[in-house]
């Protein structure tokens, strides 16, 4: 199931170029990105994906984990089980991130202090 520019509740934000998609996968689907240009948050609202792009390889996103894609990157990803994803398609000229996915993440605390952190890699 896929839903194209479904606008959350959490957004004020109204750009142009500005998109939110709801996109659902069953276990083993591969998917990539079309278009370089776009910058990318990746909210992973159920399951778990195997993503890697140009920037890194083989990162795992769980349900409730958060990744952010620049733009210039390419990146394919593997559903290892049923995936639920929204995505946050946008630009730095049209779209303020802070008041988008991120506001939202910010805002809601979870108890597991492991998520919503960044890796450092040394």
């Amino acid at each position: 199931m896929i839903r194209k520019n479904h606008k959350p509740a959490f957004c004020d934000e109204n750009p142009i170029d500005c998109h939110f998609d709801v996109k659902s996968y069953p276990a083993g689907t591969t998917v990539h990105n079309n278009d370089t240009n776009i910058i990318y948050l990746i909210f992973c609202m159920k399951g778990h994906a195997r993503i890697t792009s140009t920037f890194f390889h083989d990162e795992i996103l769980c349900a409730g984990e958060v990744m952010f894609v620049p733009h210039g990157s390419e990146y394919s990803g593997v559903a290892l089980s049923d995936v639920t994803l929204l995505v946050h398609k946008f630009n730095n000229t049209v779209c303020r991130a802070e008041n988008c996915i991120l506001s939202y993440l910010y805002s809601h605390k979870n108890i597991d202090s492991k998520i919503y952190c960044c890796q450092r890699r040394t």
